[in-house]
């Protein structure tokens, strides 16, 4: 069976990874441009494989993929979810 971690703000997912040595993903929220934009330049990344197909994204290991690339991709997906959110419910900044 998959083993799926959710990772969330508040109460909001912002990220799946699946934890399948088979088949290692990670599911993340975007801009539906910018996933668009991304579908079609990296061929492991493909439509959100377990939420709604237009503002998510799946990513899997390949050509182009790199470290940096998956931190963006992870820190915009958190902040695409953060803005959703009432700002009473956002977390404090370190800042603040």
């Amino acid at each position: 069976m998959e083993k799926l971690d959710v990772y969330k703000v508040g109460d909001k997912v912002f990220m799946i990874v699946t934890d399948d040595p088979g088949e290692r993903i990670i599911t993340l929220k975007a801009d539906p441009d910018h996933a668009s934009a991304l579908r079609d330049h990296f061929q492991t990344v493909t439509f959100g494989r377990y939420l709604d197909k237009g503002h998510w994204i799946s990513i899997g290991a390949g050509r182009g993929i790199t470290p940096q690339l998956i931190t963006k991709l992870v820190k915009t997906s958190y902040q695409v979810v953060v803005e959703t959110m009432p700002v009473r419910d956002r977390p404090k900044k370190d800042t603040e």
